[in-house]
């Protein structure tokens, strides 16, 4: 089985070729690589566990360069839930193209825009598709509060956190969406609710352990980038 899978969401995003790498196998993942490196202006990335460090020491071999650490927390829905103030939960949400547009810039502390080698008109690229991929398709719950959202859905008895966003910073918005995802999910008979955020944006990890989440899982992120 190959090591790289290609992706189209992301290759169209960012207008050239994007892999990612699906299994690190030491027997033919350098191999597989050195083939793949000849395709022009090429990125790939790889996602492992924190301790993976044999891997993680393989990536870099080839010349993948370590962007971020991704931590993974979850929170249980055994006790009580404060009640949302404002926030809401629906099943789609309408924006339009400006208000898109001022999301996908706002995520600043993402695997992507870490990393200073891809273009920025890519990432906003991407987070454009995927916010409206997340809004507007029908899969995903969304915890609404003005033009502020969380999207969601359930995966057996948990429930994901796909896309956070809350362009009006300082007005407890956060808390409040957090609050409807938890009560939803709650009154839905849902066990936890997990999600995956990079280390160094700080505020978010803050406002999740604020809100119940504790540490389940870290991930290290790794990218190759060729400008060429």
């Amino acid at each position: 089985m190959l090591c790289f899978r290609y992706q189209e969401f992301d290759s169209d995003a960012f207008q050239r070729p994007f892999y990612r790498v699906v299994r690190v196998e030491p027997d033919r993942f350098e191999g597989e690589f050195r083939e793949l490196a000849t395709t022009a202006r090429l990125i790939a990335d790889a996602k492992l566990r924190s301790d993976k460090i044999d891997g993680g020491a393989m990536l870099m071999r080839c010349g993948f360069r370590k962007i971020c650490t991704q931590i993974e927390l979850a929170c249980d829905l055994n006790g009580p839930i404060d009640a949302p103030a404002n926030a809401d939960v629906r099943d789609r949400l309408e924006l339009d193209d400006e208000v898109i547009a001022a999301h996908a810039t706002h995520f600043e502390y993402d695997r992507f825009a870490l990393d200073v080698l891809l273009p920025k008109d890519g990432h906003d690229r991407l987070y454009r598709n995927w916010i409206r991929n997340s809004l507007e398709n029908g899969k995903y719950r969304i915890a609404v509060r003005d033009n502020n959202f969380i999207t969601f859905r359930s995966q057996e008895a948990d429930v994901k956190i796909d896309l956070v966003s809350v362009l009006d910073k300082g007005l407890g918005i956060g808390t409040d969406l957090i609050r409807a995802l938890l009560q939803d999910a709650q009154a839905h008979g849902l066990r936890r609710v997990k999600v995956v955020t990079e280390c160094e944006n700080a505020p978010a990890v803050g406002l999740y352990m604020k809100m119940g989440f504790t540490p389940v899982a870290f991930d290290s992120v790794f990218h190759f980038v060729a400008n060429n």
